[in-house]
């Protein structure tokens, strides 16, 4: 007699078995109508996902009495297996297929036309440069520029560009929504993304709960945000660090950042404040 073989155990680039992890680990269940609504695939198809998955991790994933066919439980002993367990890819796995029991407030109130991105994206490519009309705070009718990008960064709901910039010799960066009458320079860049200190620099953010907290609502904030623990370690790029600090509303100076409105404070200030204010940030 041949003897069976073993169900092969999924690798972390199956799709369909990773987003079935998702549903399980962040919704708590799955169900054949919901795999036909996120993959367009039919009942059949579904079906076999589930089982692939029961399969593979049997005390991950039971059935659920009573709520009708193709309707799944996660279990309470389910951990990541094919996922990093991190809410960001539940959102990304989903994107406009969320639950309609959850609302998102990210809001992408940015002006950025698909004219300009595709401008500063193909001179990040393609290694050219742009001629421009920038306008800042300081300036609002603009300045005619000339800047090499290498990078585009998200910044919360606004878009960036790192860039060797022409006028003062060194890289900064710019919004993208700021720029105006773009025309592709075709001189080659000055500099390149590895002579970009900023870019290149790798910081680690030192985050606790605020000091003035008292033990009680520290352990509040650390179970916010730490998993419990005492604290969270954040790697960065350096020129990134000041938009992770103000997106995460957290304190580098405890004395005058207070609570409530600051519940986060930044334990090696003294390290992270040359980047903070840097020209080589900010335009």
């Amino acid at each position: 007699m041949i003897e069976s073989e073993k169900p092969s155990v999924p690798n972390r680039s199956d799709a369909h078995l990773r987003l079935i992890e998702i549903l399980l680990l962040w919704e708590g269940m799955v169900e054949n109508g919901r795999i036909r609504e996120l993959l367009g695939v039919t009942s059949v198809h579904a079906s076999r996902l589930i089982a692939a998955y029961r399969q593979a991790y049997p005390h991950h994933i039971e059935r659920a009495e009573g709520a009708g066919r193709g309707v799944y439980y996660a279990t309470d002993q389910i951990k990541p297996q094919l996922t990093n367990g991190v809410p960001s890819e539940y959102l990304a796995q989903l994107g406009d297929g969320i639950s309609d029991r959850v609302n998102t407030l990210r809001v992408d109130y940015s002006a950025c036309p698909p004219r300009v991105y595709g401008a500063v994206h193909r001179a990040c490519v393609q290694g050219s440069g742009l001629h421009l009309v920038y306008r800042s705070m300081a300036n609002p009718d603009g300045t005619a520029r000339v800047i090499f990008p290498h990078r585009i960064i998200q910044v919360g709901p606004r878009w960036h560009t790192r860039a060797w910039d022409d006028a003062t010799q060194m890289f900064r960066d710019f919004n993208v929504g700021r720029m105006a009458h773009i025309q592709r320079v075709n001189d080659a860049p000055p500099c390149t993304p590895d002579d970009d200190t900023g870019w290149q620099t790798q910081l680690e953010l030192r985050i606790q709960a605020h000091e003035d907290l008292s033990s009680k609502q520290a352990a509040i904030i650390e179970a916010e945000h730490f998993s419990g623990t005492a604290g969270r370690r954040i790697a960065t790029r350096a020129c990134l660090a000041q938009y992770l600090i103000q997106g995460l509303h957290i304190a580098i100076d405890p004395v005058t950042q207070k609570p409530p409105q600051y519940t986060l404070q930044l334990r090696n200030e003294a390290e992270i404040a040359p980047w903070m204010f840097s020209r080589a940030l900010n335009d």
